[in-house]
């Protein structure tokens, strides 16, 4: 595999990339067009990965909107516009994108009819789409015995390479026992009754009515209430996510691409497996649930060669966030241990947006800024004053930096961290 492009594409490139993507909805679906610079953040340093995505959900041959099937011409020109993309990125590591709000409960679309799935014993009926990524569909489920809602993975496998990925994503999620760790509730592996060459495989999960972190970050940003993590909520969810990772480790495991979007807040009488919690009463987001493990890999890497070195690289490019993802991902060095720490850095830059209301690495204007990445520029606003005037002590923003350091020796153990915040 060849490395894909990393970090927030230049102005220019991203304008063309827009005005790509809006002559392309424009032809597919218009609808589309409004949440254009919503997808080119989520795609950010894989807009190679993003036009594929949108070549094998729209073929040349589709259907607008309007119901009228496009000219041989437009056809033609619209798929040269995203084979030509698409085509700058060889074809890497399969990644099933979480979406920014999978399992959130925020409705982007409805699923025609009432389809019913079978996944163990329980028979599921779609009610609707919740969120969508390159490879995978989330919607919203509800057991037809009992009435009780769901999230239902959908994964559409076509390759080998692609199914033992989804047999991973579930033996992970089924071998991790932990309160914050999100558990499966059943899984099947079916044939695709559209595609004789392609299956199916659902994941049937709980459903997270609170929606993830960055939903309370983002409704904080938009609203006039209280900051939804003001210090103490920030170093409760950090506790309880860092003992979920500390038990990943143990396992031999890293999750590799910890971020906002990847910690749900669940109602703890919604996950029957969650115990009570001695002093979570009161809490004011939820109770963290860690997810989307189909990242996971080993906790400990050796890199002895070039061609070691290259293939980590690839492979975060394809798993890993850029925006959380730790520095020595980016440029891995050819005579290197990478451990557990790279979970750490993320998990740093997670709670700094938790606190401060983005990724310590991006600005408003200037989106990602990778070099500050690498040389482990953590700025903290002025006065360690949060979005909306809540003010974090210094030893909390000196737990950030220690966890944010980009020499993976100098950066805080995950037990270290879980020392400091208990």
């Amino acid at each position: 595999p060849v490395k894909s492009e990393v970090g927030e594409p230049s102005d220019a490139k991203r304008e063309k990339y827009r005005r790509q993507l809006v002559q392309f909805y424009s032809l597919h679906n218009p609808a589309k067009i409004n949440t254009i610079e919503d997808i080119l953040d989520r795609y950010a340093g894989r807009e190679g990965e993003m036009f594929r995505t949108l070549q094998q959900k729209y073929p040349s041959d589709a259907i607008t909107s309007g119901g009228t099937r496009e000219s041989s011409s437009t056809s033609t020109n619209d798929s040269s516009l995203i084979k030509g993309a698409a085509d700058t990125v060889k074809k890497g590591f399969w990644n099933v994108l979480s979406s920014v709000k999978s399992i959130s409960g925020s409705v982007i679309s409805a699923v025609g009819g009432e389809e019913t799935v079978q996944i163990g014993s329980r028979s599921i009926a779609i009610e609707k789409q919740l969120a969508e990524g390159g490879f995978s569909t989330v919607f919203l489920g509800r057991d037809t015995s009992t009435g009780k809602k769901y999230a239902l993975k959908r994964m559409c496998v076509q390759t080998n390479e692609q199914l033992e990925e989804a047999k991973w994503e579930i033996r992970v999620h089924r071998e991790l026992r932990h309160p914050n760790i999100l558990q499966i509730h059943d899984a099947s592996i079916d044939p695709d009754p559209k595609n004789k060459n392609s299956k199916l495989v659902y994941i049937l999960m709980p459903l997270a009515k609170n929606g993830s972190v960055f939903d309370r970050i983002e409704a904080g940003l938009a609203g006039s209430g209280a900051w939804p993590f003001p210090e103490k909520e920030c170093l409760r969810i950090l506790e309880k996510v860092a003992d979920a990772v500390k038990v990943m480790h143990k396992h031999g495991w890293a999750h590799r691409d910890i971020k906002p979007h990847n910690i749900l807040l669940f109602d703890p009488a919604d996950i029957p497996d969650i115990p009570a919690i001695p002093g979570s009463d009161g809490a004011q987001t939820g109770e963290p649930v860690l997810m989307d493990l189909g990242s996971t890999g080993p906790v400990t890497v050796e890199v002895r060669s070039r061609r070691d070195a290259m293939l980590l690289q690839d492979m975060a490019a394809s798993k890993c966030s850029p925006p959380y993802r730790a520095p020595e991902f980016f440029e891995v060095p050819p005579e290197i241990d990478i451990d557990g720490r790279t979970d750490v850095f993320s998990l740093g830059g997670t709670i700094y947006a938790m606190a401060f209301g983005r990724s310590p690495f991006e600005l408003p204007n200037e989106g990602f800024m990778k070099l500050a990445l690498l040389n482990g520029v953590v700025a903290i606003p002025e006065g360690n004053v949060g979005p909306l005037g809540d003010r974090f002590s210094d030893a909390f923003c000196d737990l950030i930096k220690g966890m944010l350091r980009s020499n993976p020796s100098k950066r805080y153990k995950i037990s270290k961290v879980l020392r400091i915040v208990r």
